[in-house]
């Protein structure tokens, strides 16, 4: 998992050099006010929206992008000590970005001393992070374009709906879960285990990618330009795998029907869904066909005929197909 190594630091060199007249402007004050007044009573997303708005309507918050920017240059890390702030910081900068008229924000993480879980949750705007980032950032993204200049700890992008996002850096396990098909993940990096687990979408992989990916996917397509780990597409349904690099093993694709799953290595189709041939011999041969496909030793193997699938036999099972269906029937009688 180091074949790709990005460089330490990707957004230190960008923090700009603001007058300290800025840092004092109207907006960064209420902002910073707001802040301190919210993360008092909840760390929670949907109520710093609550309190967002209601302290917009009574003209309590007035700010810009640029106010935000520097709030998380040069006020958050004054708020570090806090209870549950890593928490309350991420969902109170994603509720400040949605509910803003504006379309384009930059956030910095790089100056804090710790890595903040929540930010960009319900992203619909632009927003460019630089320094790296906890837990669950750019959850339930719903548009926009999001481009993280740092490193993502786990459950980036879970259930995110739509949009574009761009990571800089590597990532942590269950990238894009339960992601929708119009969204899209470009890592330039690695990324950890179940990649585009549960999900759907467009996921591309510079680096290498863990264990699973693709475990349970329907309609998700992966480009993994190094190697991937163990029990690639295991129980995928109808998705497309494209992997350049090494395969640790492919897992057993799902059994119920429909179930297209494709997987390639280098342009070459390795593996698909459970195999027709064995499917109907399976049909003529055993009473519950949907436990015995568990069994399958073939789900590996990507087999074009059944003069294929009688060589394969013969080099598994010495005794042919009599011992190859006493096989299937002990695994399914411990079913």
């Amino acid at each position: 998992m180091d074949q790709f190594v990005p460089q330490d630091n990707p957004g230190k060199e960008l923090t700009p050099i603001v007058s300290r007249k800025s840092m004092k402007s109207k907006g960064v004050r209420q902002i910073e006010k707001a802040f301190r007044k919210g993360i008092r009573k909840t760390n929670d997303y949907e109520q710093f929206c609550k309190l967002i708005m209601r302290r917009k309507k009574f003209r309590l918050l007035k700010y810009s992008s640029e106010d935000v920017k520097i709030f998380s240059l040069f006020c958050l890390r004054d708020f570090q000590g806090m209870q549950h702030f890593r928490l309350a910081a991420g969902n109170f900068l994603s509720a400040l970005v949605n509910l803003s008229d504006e379309k384009d924000f930059t956030v910095h993480t790089d100056t804090l001393d710790c890595e903040i879980d929540g930010i960009g949750t319900d992203n619909c705007k632009n927003l460019t992070i630089i320094g790296s980032v906890g837990r669950y950032a750019f959850s339930g993204m719903i548009s926009g374009n999001g481009v993280l200049r740092g490193n993502a700890a786990d459950d980036l992008a879970q259930k995110a709906s739509g949009g574009r996002l761009e990571i800089y850096g590597n990532c942590g396990n269950n990238a894009a879960e339960h992601a929708k098909a119009d969204f899209e993940l470009v890592v330039h990096g690695n990324t950890g285990h179940r990649t585009g687990a549960s999900g759907g979408g467009h996921i591309t992989v510079d680096g290498n990618a863990g264990n699973l990916p693709g475990v349970n996917a329907y309609g998700v397509s992966i480009k993994i330009k190094g190697d991937a780990g163990f029990e690639v597409g295991k129980e995928a349904g109808a998705c497309k795998i494209y992997i350049s690099g090494k395969i640790g093993s492919i897992g057993n694709p799902n059994s119920g029907p429909g179930c297209n799953r494709e997987i390639y290595q280098n342009g070459v189709l390795v593996a698909t869904g459970w195999n027709p041939f064995w499917q109907e011999f399976l049909a003529g041969n055993m009473e519950n066909t949907y436990y015995a496909a568990q069994a399958d030793p073939f789900g590996q193997i990507w087999l074009k005929s059944v003069e294929e699938l009688n060589k394969k036999v013969y080099e598994l099972f010495p005794g042919g197909y009599p011992e190859l269906l006493e096989t299937v029937n002990s695994i399914f009688k411990r079913k």
